[in-house]
């Protein structure tokens, strides 16, 4: 068994996915699987990812009608092997060192269920804007604490399956629904490095103002 699964999840991204599979393929932690979901793409990703697939056969590829990030997400989270998942969205990049970093913690601090680190912001073209991080020290986060970033954070499979995965109700603020999820019973590592690029466009799933403060809503009164 492979300690970590990394899985990409891919909706008409095509603009960035030759970025984001080669920020993974290009890591120097190399004991991973890397599952790609394509989740009913009409733009040029499907060809995209088949190329990629037949080049390298550690990928593995599911190709599905389009059914949203959240089912995407639990469908990964279902046929994953490692012991650690990570997400990336089709539009981030990974840090060349982001899984050695991630799962030199993950050794160092075992009992610990979800490690997230800081990551650079970057516009549609990939030029860092900014950089985020909680502080310049290892720590774990409280209940009053913002919750961490939904994507490119490594977290125990055992404890996904345990909270029930995402929740299904919600389409988005997933890193919210977790961290609401795993607060009370779990620990929550924030580490100084910056280990990802998130990319800022008129698509992100964020800049929809209103789904996001429905989806908010949903999640607090679920967790009053």
């Amino acid at each position: 068994m492979l300690p970590i699964s990394l899985y990409l999840l891919n909706h008409n991204y095509g603009l960035f996915l030759d970025e984001a599979i080669l920020s993974v393929l290009n890591q120097t932690f190399t004991d991973f699987e890397f599952i790609i979901i394509d989740d009913g793409s009409v733009d040029k990703s499907r060809e995209m990812i088949y190329r990629y697939s037949q080049i390298h056969p550690q990928i593995k590829v599911i190709y599905q009608e389009n059914c949203g990030l959240i089912a995407s997400a639990n469908k990964a989270v279902e046929i994953s092997t490692g012991d650690y998942l990570i997400r990336l969205d089709a539009d981030d990049i990974l840090h060349p060192d982001a899984l050695k970093i991630l799962y030199y913690y993950a050794e160092k601090y075992p009992d610990t269920d979800w490690i997230f680190p800081g990551y650079y912001m970057t516009n549609e073209f990939g030029e860092v804007t900014c950089k985020k991080n909680r502080r310049n020290e290892v720590f774990y986060i409280s209940n009053e604490d913002k919750e961490p970033h939904g994507a490119c954070s490594l977290i125990k499979r055992k404890t996904l399956l345990e909270v029930g995965g995402y929740s299904k109700h919600v389409a988005c603020r997933d890193g919210l629904d977790l961290f609401l999820k795993i607060r009370e019973r779990k620990t929550i590592l924030s580490v100084p490095e910056y280990l990802f690029y998130y990319r800022q466009h008129t698509q992100n799933l964020t800049r929809n103002k209103k789904l996001v403060e429905e989806t908010e809503s949903v999640l607090f009164a679920r967790n009053i």
